[in-house]
């Protein structure tokens, strides 16, 4: 089903572990509050063994506006770039800046009722190609995130959510994905996985956190799990990561700060930290 590349440098066996795999259909922390929102994302990994010749970072801009009372269109498009030295550990990486526009996601997210379950209907166009280092930055930037980077894949990511804000403005969010990632073809450069069958996975998370007109803080565990897949257990196939965000501001415009930390001695001595700025406008 998988072929795993042989490759002298870790970071390549870590971000292909799950190579049809850090995605859901957008950031678990865009503004739900407000009926309408536009969020800029800029989130930079701490790669290990990896000599940058300038600022790298994965940037992602994500609109929700509403079609109607109880249905809204959200779309994402993630963007990434990667400026290395090639020391020799990095081959075939090239040495100059390389950047990738990634999968874009479109979809809609439909609630009932005034309950607190909605759910999530999307895809994401697989417009990434045969590009070498870019992808790889963006995949390792959230372990929720690989299929807007991987290439030549089309993604389907339909989503149950529970999700409530209560009196005392605490707030949890339960989500989960069984995304479909369908390969489309193509030459994925070495030391890119090359997809062969359409694979399933489990994408979830679960938040807790206070949510307040002026403050919003809050944390989160998400990952993944592959399960078309007769290679090791369960566990063996999951993936995971802490996360913890915060924004301010009771109007329009609210800064916000993220942190993710994957979870795992792999994944945290590749890229033991990820630190994001962001920037929401809601109303």
């Amino acid at each position: 089903m998988l072929r795993v590349c042989r490759f002298p440098f870790m970071i390549a066996w870590t971000f292909t572990l799950f190579p049809a795999a850090p995605a859901i259909a957008q950031s678990i922390w865009i503004p739900r509050d407000r009926e309408r929102s536009v969020t800029f994302a800029v989130a930079k990994p701490s790669l290990e063994f990896v000599d940058e010749r300038r600022f790298s970072p994965v940037l992602t801009l994500t609109s929700r506006m509403p079609v109607s009372e109880r249905v809204w269109w959200v779309v994402e498009i993630p963007y990434a770039h990667l400026s290395i030295r090639d020391e020799g550990l990095l081959q075939p990486f090239p040495s100059e800046s390389n950047s990738t526009l990634g999968n874009p996601y479109v979809g809609l997210e439909t609630h009932a009722g005034s309950g607190p379950l909605f759910g999530e209907l999307g895809v994401r166009a697989p417009l990434v190609g045969d590009d070498a280092a870019g992808p790889y930055l963006g995949m390792g930037s959230d372990v929720q995130f690989t299929e807007a980077f991987e290439p030549h894949v089309f993604s389907i990511e339909p989503a149950l959510n529970l999700r409530e804000t209560t009196a005392s403005h605490m707030a949890y969010r339960f989500r989960f994905s069984p995304t479909v990632d369908i390969p489309t073809g193509g030459h994925h450069p070495f030391p890119y996985e090359l997809i062969h069958e359409t694979e399933l996975f489990g994408v979830y998370s679960w938040q807790i956190g206070y949510e307040g007109s002026a403050v919003r803080v809050g944390s989160a565990l998400s990952g993944r799990v592959l399960f078309t897949s007769s290679d090791g257990n369960l566990g063996q196939r999951t993936v995971n990561q802490f996360e913890f965000h915060g924004d301010i501001g009771s109007g329009a415009f609210r800064p916000g700060f993220d942190l993710r930390v994957p979870l795992g001695d792999n994944a945290a001595s590749i890229v033991p930290v990820v630190v994001g700025l962001t920037l929401s406008w809601s109303r």
